[in-house]
């Protein structure tokens, strides 16, 4: 795929290049895709997309009720995680949400790839919300409250996640006319 390819080019020795099979659930809404959701204190979190592994395999779920970006900005963060996923490296989950929110902005067309642009929601959650200190920030894991419920910050990590990655990736700059 593209952004395999995409993601190829970033990390080279990374990405595992076996040929691992992906299912793939789309969730006509909220209450379906719910299903799926793990519980955090005893409630369903709240969310677009999930990656994940069970018995058969991995698969991912994507809530289809969302306008046309937002489901494919889904399916390209999800996508990434399956791709990122590697049993012998687990890399923490800053970084790991950080380079799926920064590959959901992919875009593709018959000439060129895209990566690297701002993504204006991360933006504006990063001018409205109070950052978590990089004492806490670096020790949030997949348990952690930050990480599952959106009342203790969920979605500042993730914006915090992905701007410090864009930095890491791009520079302090961004993404320069010569790199598109």
């Amino acid at each position: 795929s593209d952004v395999r390819s995409a993601l190829s080019s970033v990390f080279p020795l990374y990405t595992n290049d076996e040929d691992k099979r992906l299912r793939v659930y789309v969730c006509r809404n909220q209450s379906t895709i719910t299903k799926f959701s793990r519980l955090f204190n005893g409630k369903p979190k709240r969310i677009k997309g999930l990656f994940h592994r069970d018995y058969e395999g991995f698969y991912i779920v994507i809530d289809a009720s969302g306008d046309f970006e937002s489901i494919r900005r889904t399916v390209c963060h999800e996508y990434t995680h399956f791709l990122l996923h590697n049993r012998e490296f687990q890399i923490p989950a800053w970084l790991n949400e950080g380079l799926a929110e920064t590959f959901s902005t992919i875009e593709f067309t018959r000439t060129k790839t895209r990566l690297g642009e701002v993504d204006p929601y991360n933006a504006r959650i990063l001018k409205q919300e109070q950052l978590i200190p990089f004492s806490r920030f670096f020790l949030i894991s997949a348990k952690s409250p930050e990480y599952n419920s959106e009342s203790h910050g969920r979605t500042i990590f993730y914006a915090q996640s992905w701007v410090l990655t864009h930095y890491l990736l791009f520079g302090e700059f961004g993404v320069s006319q010569k790199q598109r």
